[in-house]
């Protein structure tokens, strides 16, 4: 045992050396609060704002209240419009008929035609805010004409929707806040790879590791020897994403859009907990693929693949409404989905989440002794 802890102090005590590997390792931790509070704070000014847009209204003298409800709603004809800063050329149009006040006045359906480019995002937030107008403008006049006939308007409308959330008011910012559950998880993986690369490949190149084997150590203790100081550099990386993106999560301004974001410590604890045999697995498989690989510049390229494994889970999950039971058992996608009930502050089955890590952690020890195996091997003393 006490070869072991030398083998891990003299892994640590090469971490700590090389600094710029291990900032490297954590920078993840913080670019993500930066990605988060940006992204979701630009998408909130853009949800929350009604910026003023431009469209190619033809004979907008015919519906006078109709131009003037669009121009309430920063909606101007830009041919005719004061306002500073139009474009030389609107990506929408609105055609509206000649006759149609008269077709109004008569009680009679009138058309009006919105063309252009209608599949294109920059034009689908326009089209959507003038589509609302004109229904607006669509419904008010067809109470006018009920009430001018003595008829009561709400009886074209005999159900009234309410709606009540009963979501938890201590986050119902869930489908934002994941962002933090990717991110973190990715970060389980990311704030490995330099490290782990350096203690398999990088010793290979400097022929560290021939000196190791070939002292009277087993494989073994050198592999988790070398997986524990990768996964405390992992673990590491997950407690700070974790903590500066909840802390960036805290400061975007939600209560624009109606949404509220906390992260209790029991909670937050919770997810450290997690991801602790989600750390193990990506040193595990990390060291795998660095120790397979002849190259420090091999080893980079390979061992980025491994990143792709907790990123495309969640990104399909995050398509999927109402996952099957069984993939809250498995590893990484269980971890993933019990992140998404803490940050929703949903109830969690907690069978799902031990399943999932007992998985992860078999999976890890199978990687690992492996790994060890092929140490052990007289292939791999030859290629050294």
């Amino acid at each position: 045992m006490s070869i072991w802890w030398g083998l891990l102090r003299k892994e640590l005590l090469e971490i700590s050396r090389d600094k710029r590997a291990l900032l490297a390792a954590l920078g993840l931790a913080f670019v993500a609060p930066l990605v988060i509070y940006g992204g979701i704070s630009f998408a909130i000014k853009q949800a929350a704002a009604k910026p003023t847009v431009w469209i190619d209204i033809i004979n907008l003298d015919a519906a006078p209240a109709l131009v003037e409800m669009l121009a309430d709603e920063r909606i101007h004809d830009r041919s005719t419009s004061r306002e500073p800063g139009a474009p030389a050329f609107a990506r929408l149009q609105v055609e509206i008929p000649a006759d149609f006040e008269a077709a109004i006045s008569r009680g009679e359906q009138t058309q009006i035609m919105l063309s252009g480019e209608l599949n294109e995002d920059a034009v689908r937030p326009t089209l959507n805010r003038v589509r609302q107008v004109i229904r607006r403008f669509a419904s008010s006049t067809a109470g006018i004409r009920l009430m001018m006939r003595g008829i009561d308007p709400a009886l074209i409308r005999p159900v009234d929707i309410q709606e009540q959330n009963t979501a938890p008011a201590s986050n119902n910012a869930g489908p934002m806040t994941m962002m933090i559950g990717i991110y973190v998880m990715m970060a389980a993986f990311v704030s490995a790879i330099s490290t782990a690369i350096d203690t398999s490949a990088g010793e290979r190149e400097r022929n560290v590791l021939e000196v190791l084997l070939i002292q009277p150590v087993r494989s073994i203790d050198i592999v988790t020897a070398k997986l524990a100081g990768v996964f405390l550099v992992s673990m590491f990386g997950v407690l700070l994403t974790l903590t500066f993106s909840a802390f960036a999560m805290s400061q975007v301004e939600l209560e624009k859009v109606g949404m509220t974001f906390t992260l209790a410590p029991l909670n937050f604890l919770a997810i450290l907990a997690a991801m602790i045999p989600l750390a193990l697995l990506a040193g595990a498989l990390n060291l795998l693929v660095a120790f397979f690989s002849k190259t420090f510049k091999e080893a980079q390229s390979q061992v980025t693949m491994v990143i792709m494994v907790p990123a495309l889970a969640p990104m399909v999950l995050m398509f999927v409404p109402e996952p099957p039971p069984f993939l809250r058992q498995l590893p990484i996608t269980g971890q993933f989905l019990y992140l998404e009930q803490v940050f929703k502050a949903e109830a969690v089955d907690a069978s799902g989440p031990l399943l999932a890590s007992l998985g992860t952690l078999l999976i890890t020890a199978a990687v690992v002794w492996f790994t060890s195996h092929h140490l052990a091997s007289e292939r791999s003393i030859n290629t050294l």
